[in-house]
């Protein structure tokens, strides 16, 4: 790592030192949240594997109603 980027690392690392997910408005936090598991679910419902399918297949009679197209 160069000098000129060292400000930048260090500034991160307090950042997350003094962090408190306290401060953070529950509104932002829920949104995070939730983004997150947005994430999670794009990505494991992209994924081709039998075992997605597998899973996908128990889960979704426990995921609420299904609508019509």
């Amino acid at each position: 790592m160069t000098g000129d980027q060292s400000h930048v690392t260090r500034a991160l690392a307090q950042f997350v030192a003094g962090f408190e997910w306290g401060a953070v408005p529950l509104e932002v936090r829920r949104e995070g949240v939730r983004g997150l598991l947005n994430f999670i679910g794009c990505a494991l419902g992209g994924a081709r594997d039998e075992a997605m399918d597998i899973a996908i297949k128990v889960l979704s009679r426990s995921s609420g109603r299904r609508r019509r197209a």
